[in-house]
């Protein structure tokens, strides 16, 4: 094996090590809150550590800034929690609501119910990389995603595939959950989110001149 690909295999296993390594902090610090109160913080300082990877900055502690954006992004970070459980709520009741129904009333409450699941559906695949690339508020956050996921319909059809994907992949292969599970799902919202944030900037560069 040549020394190019020798550096190639070992860059490829350092990779792999990282995102294990973050996966389990996510894992971690979920249930160190809980879940129900730690999985929205540690999904937001899993996306800023991933997020500055895929800009190319590498060299700092992960560890450190896991945990010091888990513990400052507490708060805020749980309140975007609180709106994604409202929303996941809502569609619960909603079709609850929609099976208790009969004939015409049933078709048409079942167009709504859908097309509140696919807009709150895409709106998510855009909120964690939204919420980590900008300093929002929590509504300008979901208001952000949603305006992204309507301008990006190609991008969201393409990150949801993705995500779908993985999902399929781990229920085969569920041994895979506790090291990738969560990172593999992250990197496709957050490089298709990043790769919108760049045509936005290109769009505005654009317009300015």
């Amino acid at each position: 094996m040549t020394a190019e690909k020798m550096d190639g295999l070992y860059k490829l296993c350092e990779w792999v090590m990282r995102l294990a390594y973050l996966n389990i902090l996510w894992l971690v610090f979920s249930l160190l809150g809980f879940v129900a109160a730690g999985i929205f913080p540690a999904s937001i300082a899993a996306f800023t550590i991933m997020r500055q990877w895929f800009l190319g900055k590498t060299g700092f502690p992960v560890f450190q800034t896991f945990w010091h954006t888990y513990k400052n992004e507490w708060m805020k970070a749980n309140k975007l929690g609180a709106s994604v459980m409202a929303a996941l709520l809502l569609l619960y009741l909603d079709f609850r609501f929609l099976v208790s129904l009969d004939g015409e009333w049933q078709m048409a409450v079942s167009v709504l119910f859908f097309l509140f699941a696919l807009i709150a559906s895409g709106t998510a695949l855009f909120l964690f990389p939204v919420y980590v690339h900008y300093d929002l508020s929590v509504m300008r956050v979901l208001f952000h995603a949603f305006i992204l996921f309507l301008s990006y319909p190609l991008h969201s059809i393409l990150m949801g595939a993705g995500v779908l994907s993985f999902i399929i992949v781990f229920t085969i292969i569920p041994s895979l959950l506790p090291f990738f599970g969560f990172v593999a799902v992250a990197s496709c919202m957050l490089g298709g989110g990043l790769h919108c944030f760049s045509q936005v900037v290109n769009k505005r560069a654009k317009i300015e001149i």
